[in-house]
């Protein structure tokens, strides 16, 4: 007998557990949910990517690979109902963090780099860039934190790019709120420029992924994604990099280089990365000792100084229009773009992989919503 009322009891359980479910249910059905749509924009960042790559691809790109067959890449097109590229103007230098930093409105950095000289401190700053994160990296919904992987990018930076890819769509569906901005940044387009890989491919299977994104978007909301991509700088292609012996030039004309300045001579050189610039801090009775020194360093396409008290006037030259004249030009950058405290500085621009002022903003809004204009 026991063993019968035990089985009555299970069947009694099974019953009531079986009319809790289907109540909750019933309730679940009867309150419509709120707060869980997905987001209503994606604002991708892509660092390093020039407006004329854009432009090409979505022209349309013909060419033969290495074993002699032709090939079209296209992507972003109108067909997918993305406008025409943009030009934007990146900053000078166009270095990632001071041009996100201003695309994105934050405060104004400390120095040009994460590695920087402090005029406060009189002291070369040194802070990790691969391990630490600016205001604007933070901001983001999604972005790659992990060091190493971000380390990774220097040497298998196609792999990465495409890691980047997957892990963006994977959490822009995983975030749920009430319309809204979903901010998402790649930092591994910028690596495969650095180390010369193919970024037009790479593009094209980019926009493979955030096509899926958008088909499986309209299927789940009824509606069609908004998709801004921008860029805060771009690379001309101009082959691989060379090293300008810009140490050995200061350390010949008797200058010391050192982490901070305590005599006229002494500069602080903060480089840290692969860069197509270089910052000079020194002083400022220096300043145009040191332009007609380095002026004619092989490599210098252009130099920049502000011009010894007159801090809202350039030091400008370059080497190949201008000769060995100096030209006073106004600043015209907002000053909150330009670190506050660069005005003991003179900035060295080389020609070799340089990366292009001109980066790129690309709208695909099939459904444009108030408040957001067409570029």
């Amino acid at each position: 007998m026991s063993c019968i009322l035990n089985l009555n009891r299970a069947g009694w359980w099974r019953k009531k557990v079986g009319r809790s479910i289907f109540l909750i249910s019933l309730v679940a059905a009867a309150f419509p949910s709120t707060g869980i749509a997905l987001p209503a924009r994606l604002v991708l960042a892509l660092d390093g990517i020039a407006y004329r790559d854009l432009k090409a691809l979505q022209a349309g790109i013909t060419g033969t690979n290495f074993w002699g067959q032709p090939y079209r890449r296209q992507a972003f097109g109108a067909a997918e109902g993305y406008y025409p590229v943009s030009r934007m103007i990146s900053t000078f230098p166009s270095t990632s963090d001071v041009a996100w930093t201003d695309i994105f409105g934050d405060r104004p950095l400390p120095g040009y780099q994460r590695t920087f000289y402090s005029a406060a401190a009189n002291s070369e700053i040194s802070i990790n860039g691969i391990a630490t994160s600016t205001e604007r990296e933070a901001q983001m919904d999604w972005d790659l934190r992990s060091a190493f992987l971000r380390s990774m990018g220097y040497l298998y930076s196609a792999h990465m790019f495409q890691y980047e890819a997957h892990a963006l769509v994977r959490n822009f569906f995983d975030t749920r709120r009430e319309g809204g901005n979903y901010y998402a940044y790649i930092r591994s387009s910028d690596d495969a420029e650095h180390m010369q890989r193919d970024i037009l491919s790479l593009l094209c299977q980019l926009d493979s992924q955030l096509q899926k994104l958008r088909a499986r978007y309209q299927a789940e909301e009824g509606h069609d994604l908004q998709i801004v991509i921008l860029s805060d700088h771009g690379h001309n292609h101009a082959g691989p990099g060379k090293r300008v012996e810009i140490r050995a030039c200061l350390e010949a004309a008797g200058y010391r280089v050192a982490k901070s300045i305590r005599s006229p001579k002494d500069v602080v050189l903060p480089t840290a990365g692969i860069e197509s610039w270089v910052e000079i801090h020194n002083s400022p009775a220096e300043t145009e000792k040191l332009v007609q020194r380095l002026c004619q360093l092989k490599g210098v396409d252009v130099l920049a100084a502000t011009v010894p008290d007159q801090t809202n006037h350039f030091l400008v030259m370059n080497q190949k229009v201008n000769g060995p004249a100096f030209s006073g030009i106004p600043r015209t950058t907002p000053s909150d773009i330009l670190p506050k405290r660069a005005t003991r500085s003179t900035t060295v621009r080389w020609s070799r992989c340089l990366p292009e002022t001109a980066s790129s903003t690309l709208t695909a809004s099939p459904v444009p919503t108030p408040g957001w204009q067409r570029p």
